[in-house]
């Protein structure tokens, strides 16, 4: 049995704070499916949803995900997660 290379990183990795956004998304071909969006605290989520990044990070059936964008035909939010805080 082979055994496992030890690993070095050549840096740190660096995280980032991010809100998870519960939404519900809607695939052109009718999958629905409940998702998690990632947004940094100061960013406004519809900034991330209007970008034109071709794929949108999240969490779908738990696990992560890049979805293309033209694939998404809705994406419902609740209320409070559209509402900013402070």
């Amino acid at each position: 049995m082979a055994s496992v290379p030890l690993m070095r990183r050549s840096q740190t990795i660096i995280r980032m704070p991010v809100d998870h956004v519960t939404a519900s998304l809607v695939l052109h071909d009718g999958e629905r499916s409940d998702v998690v969006i990632f947004v940094s605290p100061d960013e406004d989520i519809a900034k991330i949803l209007d970008s034109r990044e071709p794929f949108l990070p999240l969490i779908r059936a738990g696990k992560v995900a890049l979805v293309a964008r033209a694939a998404i035909a809705a994406l419902g939010l609740a209320h409070r997660s559209l509402q900013r805080k402070g």
